[in-house]
């Protein structure tokens, strides 16, 4: 074959050595790396001038750039063999070996971890596209989820559970496409709830027992829980030693009315504590299900810490007591402000006094005249009653308080004299 004539992996070269005007014959070999080769194939002319020997062989991606002589030698003459070298030009597809940066240990990736992928490529001729995958979808560089891909290269910024799978790279030629073998990303990360969005409901009688499982994923696996009971009545309780637990599981029975309400469960394994806690509500069996006002505890504890130390508890309402609480205050504003109106519109009371043992004195009797009269006669006033005539008229009152709204009583006489007193009630 032409010396620069490249072999492809897989198929069948043959090499072709020919050694002229030796007499006798010459003897021809191969050797591969210092060592024979056996199995070639040898011609020799009818003239005997041209000895041609032949050497087969498939070669592979690790013969590429290995070098084949063929060495020409003579029996009967005292004299240096002589020789021909041709190195191997041998295409194949990339290989490729995926690994992790140097500056990442496998078995300890946690949450907001940067990690690196390098891409080791071996190739003839060169590669012209690499790819990337991660459960066997093609990565693209998104800044938004910190995935930046760079040929040979692949960066994964503040890794969390989403990025967890399995990896591989791969890369074409004009030979074909060479695939990484697959490396699994596991990324450490503290518990979270198996189902975040759900909250369980237990009715419950007084003395009965209810199994509470605290349902959480993590890497690794949990190594402790916690285990907390909040309503308004007693606050946040810690049950970590009153109800038995089979460690994610607590047995819990409630004895009193203060023992019902919202059991709140966390996680904690080596990556650190879970941050939002798994909800139950335990409420008394046939009673309606309500949202209760609920007394929340921050989770900020120490990576490690997994007693519950340093928590801050806050009162969140929930929306149905909220609005209960707040038609309720309204309905007391409207009736203080109904009543101060009244009271300010209303007139204020009045207050009558007779004074005791006076007398009143006519000046002379009273007669009558024709046209005169002390009382009109259309006036229908059951409160003055006229007097007879010629009689001297001794007026004895009792002392008496009345409170009336009533007004005063008009003088019927300028001749009569008495004294009439207004004053206030108080």
């Amino acid at each position: 074959m032409p010396r620069r004539r490249p072999v492809s992996v897989g198929w069948i070269a043959q090499l072709t050595c020919e050694a002229r005007g030796a007499r006798p014959q010459a003897e021809l070999t191969w050797w591969r790396e210092g060592k024979e080769v056996e199995g070639t194939t040898e011609t020799v002319l009818e003239d005997g001038n041209l000895t041609m020997s032949t050497y087969a062989f498939t070669p592979k991606a690790e013969d590429n750039g290995k070098s084949v002589m063929c060495k020409a030698s003579h029996a009967t003459l005292e004299m240096e063999p002589i020789s021909d070298t041709i190195t191997l030009n041998v295409h194949y597809a990339p290989q490729l070996r995926l690994a992790l940066g140097t500056s990442n240990q496998h078995s300890s990736i946690k949450e907001g971890n940067d990690v690196y992928f390098e891409c080791n490529i071996k190739s003839n001729p060169a590669v012209t596209e690499v790819t990337w995958y991660a459960d066997n979808e093609q990565l693209a560089t998104n800044i938004s989820r910190g995935i930046y891909v760079n040929n040979q290269s692949l960066i994964l910024q503040n890794v969390g559970r989403e990025n967890r799978g399995m990896y591989q790279c791969r890369a074409t030629n004009t030979e074909g496409e060479g695939e990484s073998d697959v490396v699994k990303l596991d990324i450490q990360y503290s518990p979270v709830c198996r189902s975040p969005d759900t909250t369980i409901t237990f009715s419950v009688v007084q003395g009965e027992t209810v199994n509470i499982t605290c349902d959480v994923e993590s890497e690794p696996r949990p190594n402790a829980f916690q285990w907390t009971l909040n309503n308004t009545i007693r606050g946040t309780v810690d049950l970590k030693r009153r109800h038995p637990r089979t460690f994610h599981i607590l047995h819990y029975v409630p004895r009193y009315l203060g023992d019902y309400g919202t059991i709140m469960c966390w996680g904690k394994n080596s990556a650190g504590v879970q941050r939002v806690p798994c909800i139950s509500h335990i409420v008394p069996e046939g009673e309606v299900t309500t949202d209760l006002g609920v007394l929340a505890p921050s989770t900020d504890e120490e990576e490690g810490d997994g007693e519950g130390k340093g928590q801050q508890t806050g009162f969140v309402m929930s929306p149905a007591v909220g609005v209960l609480v707040g038609v309720v205050v309204a309905l007391v504003v409207m009736a203080l402000i109904i009543v101060i109106v009244m009271r300010v519109q209303s007139p204020p009371p009045t207050r009558r006094t007779y004074f005791e043992e006076e007398k009143f004195k006519y000046p002379s009797p009273i007669k009558k005249e024709p046209n005169d009269s002390l009382v009109d006669g259309n006036e229908k006033s059951p409160d003055i009653i006229p007097l007879p005539n010629d009689i001297e008229v001794y007026a004895t009152t009792v002392a008496v308080e009345m409170c009336s709204t009533s007004p005063r009583l008009p003088k019927q006489s300028a001749e009569v004299y008495y004294t009439v007193e207004s004053q206030t009630c108080v």
